[in-house]
């Protein structure tokens, strides 16, 4: 019996050792695996940190291909975008630095606004038109140097070009070229001086338009109608007249303004603006230039388009529908609200601006600048005035001729004036007639009757004209008092 009872204490003794040795192992085994889990979590925690402060010493050592792997590696991506972003710019400095300064302006425009990526861009521009300038292709380098006329000293080395092709012409014995060159310098350097001279070689006597005929080409009876369209287009009133989507704004002689139409926005809260001398339209909202530079703006801004505020210097203004443009005493433009206007820091240099439904215009030595591809042509060159719309532009030659790429219009002479909308075409005669041509029959109105017309407006439904005494008709639809303007008298 004993030795029954001893065998099964031993076995009960037995599995007791079994048993603790069980959970012994369960206890080490599950603090092995949690003293591992927490050294893999550390270790986690520990990567990132790693990765970046290798990251950062091949940043310190200008190892930019080795950050771009690591960056790559990150998961933490927009950590990673701001180090490939300083890779680029890094890569771009290296490249100007280089003297590669194609590659380094193709860097620097991707950089969009990153630290002084402009400012890096203007100094390739700068470069590159300086070198242009030292392997004597003056004509390049100005329009180089016309694209940043912002930019340093751009504005007078761009005429220096001009004035070196005139001087190299002059050298090779083409005195025209030379004296139209000359000409269009005005009183930068000697240049009036120089192009008096060859006036006399030209047509015998100091006589800028004569040796103008001459160096053109023109007969006496061109020439002389010319000056006709020229001396009536310089008396026009600009900028006194436009019209957005239903409503109409007129500029008075003392700066004040007038508005009729719809209100819905506030586009014709104006009465109380002075001193201004200039105004604009957009669809829904009105902006007016003031005599000291600064900009004044009314009515939807839900895209941002009224806000002027800021802006100083400008010496005219458009409109879009739903944007606002400046001049600057610079030549340059600037914009709020709808902004995909993505070529203006590449305009320089600019002598008026023109605005369409979503489409922004300038011209620069005649040449065309036009913002919305659809109605870019090479044909819009030689001109003197200007008129878009979205998916079209008619430019203005001296000769009083029309040049319409985009759309098919009458073959019109005798035009000082355009203004266009997306129904049709307008030109003004100088005989004060006004000229139209609608896309579509329902929208058509009728001008033939209009006499003495000096400004006016295309827009999309309605249209309005400045007689020479100063009234206003209104042409079109006014079912929203649009065309309340019997009593207006502009001057």
């Amino acid at each position: 019996m004993s030795a029954v009872r001893r065998s099964s204490r031993e076995i009960r003794e037995r599995r007791e050792r079994e048993r603790r040795s069980v959970r012994r192992t369960l206890f080490f085994t599950t603090l092995v695996f949690f003293l591992l889990v927490g050294a893999l979590w550390g270790a986690m925690r520990l990567a990132p940190q790693r990765q970046l402060s290798r990251l950062q010493k091949a940043m310190d050592a200008g190892d930019t291909a080795l950050v771009r792997t690591l960056a790559e590696e990150l998961e933490d991506r927009e950590t990673a975008r701001v180090y490939l972003q300083r890779c680029d710019y890094l890569d771009a400095d290296a490249l100007q630095a280089a003297g590669d300064l194609d590659g380094a302006l193709a860097a620097f425009l991707r950089l969009g606004s990153y630290e002084d990526a402009p400012e890096r861009v203007n100094q390739c521009r700068y470069a590159q038109a300086e070198a242009a300038a030292a392997r004597g292709e003056f004509e390049s380098a100005e329009a180089l140097f016309k694209a940043i006329s912002g930019y340093a000293d751009s504005a007078v080395r761009a005429m220096d070009m001009r004035y070196a092709r005139a001087e190299a012409l002059a050298a090779a014995g083409e005195p025209k070229e030379s004296f139209l060159l000359f000409a269009a310098l005005g009183d930068h350097r000697d240049a009036r001086e120089r192009a008096l001279a060859l006036a006399v070689e030209l047509c015998g006597e100091p006589d800028l338009d004569k040796a103008a005929a001459v160096a053109q080409n023109l007969t006496t009876a061109e020439a002389e109608h010319r000056l006709g369209l020229r001396e009536f287009r310089d008396s026009l009133p600009r900028d006194i007249i436009d019209v957005g989507f239903f409503h109409t704004v007129g500029l008075r002689a003392d700066g004040s303004v007038l508005a009729c139409g719809s209100n819905e926005f506030g586009q014709c809260d104006v009465a109380d603006w002075t001193d201004i001398t200039a105004v604009a339209c957009g669809a829904y909202h009105t902006v007016g230039l003031r005599a000291d530079g600064t900009v004044v703006a009314a009515g939807r801004s839900s895209e941002h388009q009224c806000d002027v505020s800021g802006w100083t210097g400008v010496t005219q203004i458009a409109a879009a529908d739903w944007a606002t443009f400046a001049r600057l005493s610079d030549g340059t433009v600037v914009c709020c609200g709808y902004v995909d206007y993505y070529m203006l820091p590449d305009w320089g240099s600019v002598e008026r601006i023109f605005g369409g439904s979503y489409d922004l215009g300038a011209l620069r030595d005649g040449d065309a600048l036009i913002s919305h591809m659809s109605a870019r042509s090479e044909e819009l060159t030689g001109l003197v005035d200007l008129a878009l719309n979205t998916g079209f532009a008619v430019g203005l030659r001296e000769d009083g001729t029309v040049v319409s790429p985009k759309a098919e219009l009458p073959d019109w002479e005798h035009v000082a004036a355009l203004s266009v909308s997306g129904v049709g075409v307008l030109a003004l005669t100088d005989e004060g007639r006004v000229l139209s041509h609608f896309f579509r029959s329902g929208d058509r109105v009728d001008t033939d009757a209009l006499r003495d017309v000096r400004a006016m407006a295309a827009g999309g439904s309605h249209f309005a004209f400045v007689h020479a005494d100063g009234s206003v008709t209104v042409l079109g639809e006014t079912d929203r008092g649009q065309g309340d303007t019997a009593e207006w008298k502009l001057f």
